[in-house]
């Protein structure tokens, strides 16, 4: 009867060191951190020629979790590569802003965006971290588009992103923006790298 009770406390017990010893299946995901809406108002011709720059104005915080991960961004409108125009003012001479004239700057502590600088967005997808193809394996390190599994809590200096907007409409003619209300959506796309 002893013998019975001691084989099953050590089958027991392998169980659980099996269902322990299990890895943890990938996931990925981000949590984004901003206001809903960020408003640049050009009230001076200063204001159209160098434009207006609003700084950290989006925090990224990427999980991947047994994953390597790819980033990317791009404008969302209801007309290809203009702003979507949601109020007039003075008539309707000009044209309607370009998505271009908005401008994206994405920092971390080890500069590990492939997008050096200040970039313009657009319809089409534009790669911080890795490509729409299968990538390398790129370490965190300091100015490599790393895409290893890990987290902003781990290593925050390649997996937390802060995003400056910096909006130039210019003045130059003929591309004379219209004035009115506009709004553009901004998505953020973290993928598995497959």
């Amino acid at each position: 009867m002893h013998k019975n009770k001691l084989i099953l406390l050590l089958i027991f017990l392998s169980a659980n060191i099996i269902v322990l010893a299990q890895p943890v299946p990938p996931s990925l995901s981000f949590e984004i951190k901003t206001s809903p809406n960020i408003d640049f108002s050009f009230n001076t011709i200063k204001d159209y020629q160098i434009g207006i720059t609003k700084f950290n104005v989006i925090t990224l915080n990427i999980n991947a979790i047994g994953t390597e991960w790819d980033l990317y961004t791009q404008a969302t409108t209801m007309i290809p590569n203009v702003w979507d125009q949601t109020g007039v003012y003075y008539g309707s001479s000009g044209i309607l802003p370009p998505v271009n004239i908005l401008q994206l700057n994405f920092k971390n502590a080890n500069n590990t965006s492939q997008q050096v600088g200040y970039f313009p967005i657009s319809n089409s997808p534009t790669y911080i971290i890795g490509t729409a193809v299968s990538d390398p394996t790129v370490n965190c390190a300091a100015n490599q588009p790393s895409n290893v599994p890990g987290t902003y809590l781990t290593s925050p200096a390649c997996n937390k992103f802060n995003v400056d907007f910096r909006v130039i409409p210019g003045l130059t003619p003929p591309n004379i923006c219209r004035p009115g209300i506009y709004t553009i959506r901004v998505d953020f796309i973290v993928v598995e790298d497959l």
